[in-house]
């Protein structure tokens, strides 16, 4: 239920720290700009309730030409070497959803395109990342694809593994092992939940969730279950496939939430619903089915982060009160709110002890576990909504849409910026492995995706 900015432009200066800077100008034009520093940095704010617009960071804009993205492309264009890797199989990393990986680094001071592939479809599910692939999937007839991490080759697509299927609707893959398992629409059987080969592409099998599910939402995996939601007809059904029978576990009808993202941990899956749901949020038990609790009255649409002891959910933009709840994970009970001016469809970011978000007004935000401000960032031009930021290490990662889009670097401990990518509108939950990041970002108004690996130094 992805809501996406319509917006096609981007420009670009610099700052003292040699961070490159965004400005609203037109598309074909070189680099140039200030060396002056951003005005401000963010600062901590000791109020542990709710978020407000003062002591608040303010990038320092500079009237500047824009940049091409062939002009980000690395000078040194030596080869990317995987390694390999447990990470980013899931969206978020994982099924709580936590988006981060402490054992991993990014560069501090820069970043450039290592490579890139135009026009890949209109992309409809965040990274995941085996050892030699990353792996993408879309809402058209381009099915899913995996493309080498080294030179983002394509390696497989189902347009040619599983031909007269034409997969659509294609949503947030996950790797078990090396089985890539995803949900989608047959044009010629219906839609199902897939298990491919990792390595070829190939149909290992195929199961019904639902009798005549049209969509099928992104999965996740715990303990030989996969987990996640349909919908059709008005009504959304949370499901369970056992990956060992290949067939459905259990399936439970929830009323008309649409196809959410779901979150997994300690026997417990976590849905969220939309305006139409009873809840905003609701706790089955992850070997029955069972509804355990429902809480919020607002619309959920990111998927839920779960912390060691909390759940965390955010609101979006257009309905109701922007607010991030921190709900007690086994009893669904509210421990506290932050509300914010723009809420999101992302999800947050947990962290040693941090809870992490964007919105739609150019904020990020850092909070403590008990919902105190450590720092917040903001910039007025860019859109920090769509996607849910990642942390890698102690650098925390956020895609951007709007006037100043891009991939932004910042210090996950003090907000500080430490540098940005101005990539076109970044919609989607980028993965991160050996300093390099995939990602990709969509150009002009019918929504062209494109996927690259960003270098960082």
């Amino acid at each position: 239920m992805e809501r996406r900015a319509l917006l096609a432009t981007i420009g670009v200066g610099l700052s003292g720290s040699g961070c490159l800077r965004l400005t609203g100008t037109d598309d074909e034009s070189t680099v140039t700009g200030s060396t002056s520093r951003p005005s401000e940095t963010p600062r901590s704010d000791p109020s542990p309730t709710s978020g407000t617009t003062s002591e608040t960071a303010t990038e320092t804009e500079t009237a500047t030409e824009r940049t091409s993205v062939a002009e980000l492309a690395c000078a040194n264009q030596k080869p990317i070497t995987p390694s390999d890797t447990d990470d980013w199989q899931q969206p978020h990393n994982g099924s709580r959803n936590t988006g981060y990986v402490p054992g991993e680094t990014v560069g501090r001071t820069s970043a450039c395109v290592a490579w890139r592939r135009e026009d890949i479809g209109p992309v409809s599910s965040s990274m995941i990342l085996s050892d030699g692939f990353v792996i993408a999937g879309g809402s058209g007839d381009e099915g899913l694809s995996a493309f080498k991490r080294s030179t983002g080759a394509t390696a497989w697509a189902t347009t040619e593994t599983l031909p007269g299927d034409d997969l659509i609707n294609v949503r947030d893959p996950i790797i078990v092992d090396e089985t890539v398992f995803v949900g989608a629409q047959s044009m010629r059987t219906g839609s199902h939940v897939f298990a491919l080969n990792l390595e070829t592409g190939a149909e290992r099998w195929r199961t019904t969730v639902v009798n005549e599910t049209p969509t099928i939402g992104g999965l996740r995996y715990d303990s030989g279950m996969l987990y996640g939601t349909t919908y059709t007809d008005g009504t959304t059904n949370a499901f369970a496939v056992d990956t060992d029978a290949e067939a459905t576990a259990w399936h439970t009808e929830l009323g008309n939430t649409g196809t959410p993202p779901v979150a997994v941990d300690d026997g417990i899956v976590y849905v969220p619903g939309d305006r139409q749901a009873d809840y905003g949020l609701r706790a089955l038990d992850a070997e029955t089915g069972e509804l355990l609790w429902g809480a919020v009255d607002q619309e959920v649409r990111g998927a839920p982060t779960v912390g060691e002891s909390s759940v965390y959910v955010t609101t979006p933009n257009d309905v109701g009160p922007k607010t991030l709840f921190a709900l007690d994970k086994e009893t669904g009970e509210t421990r506290w709110t932050f509300e914010t001016l723009n809420g999101t469809n992302g999800s947050a970011v947990y962290a040693d002890g941090t809870v992490t978000f964007g919105t739609s007004d150019g904020q990020l935000y850092c909070l403590t576990t008990d919902g105190t401000t450590k720092w917040r960032y903001q910039n007025d031009g860019a859109r920090f909504s769509q996607s849910g930021p990642v942390r890698v290490g102690d650098t925390l990662i956020a895609g951007a849409t709007l006037d100043q889009s891009g991939l932004y670097a910042l210090d996950a401990t003090t907000g500080d910026l430490r540098w940005t990518l101005p990539i076109p509108a970044v919609d989607m939950t980028p993965a991160v492995s050996d300093g390099v990041i995939y990602s990709s970002y969509r150009t002009g108004e019918r929504y062209t995706y494109n996927l690259m690996a960003v270098r960082t130094d």
